[in-house]
């Protein structure tokens, strides 16, 4: 007599289909933002000489820079694993993006800014795409 072991398996959005290479080039993105994004604002208003003084009020806004960063690449990662939730979320990120750059060309004349904002305007793009909502849905 033979005995058979059944287990359960979960099945998740990845196991069903293969990611799009829009999910792909979205995370890759994010993580490229977050990163260079994360280490500008860390450098430009801490350590540069060109620095505004140190004060509580210039390390809270570092801190709240990484904070929103680290929540770009959360997204980006649930995004990846196929959260609808996660892409909308990485869309705030990027709307978020796209504000700092506005506010960086207004007050700053930063036209370097241009560059992260066209990133951002990508990323949106990339995630509203049709492959990716049918990918998260």
């Amino acid at each position: 007599m033979s005995s058979t072991r059944t287990t359960a398996v979960k099945t998740t959005v990845s196991d069903r289909r293969s990611r799009p290479a829009t999910v792909w080039v979205a995370t890759v993105l994010t993580y490229a933002l977050a990163a260079v994004t994360s280490y500008g604002a860390t450098y430009f208003t801490l350590f540069w000489e060109g620095a505004p003084q140190r004060s509580v009020w210039t390390v809270l806004f570092v801190v709240a820079f990484i904070a929103v960063a680290v929540t770009g690449v959360a997204a980006a990662i649930n995004m990846f694993k196929g959260s609808n939730t996660a892409r909308k979320v990485l869309i705030a990120y990027a709307l978020f993006g796209i504000c700092f750059t506005v506010a960086k060309l207004i007050w700053w004349q930063e036209t370097e800014a241009i560059a992260f904002g066209a990133a951002d305007v990508a990323l949106i793009a990339l995630a509203m795409s049709r492959s990716v909502r049918s990918y998260t849905a």
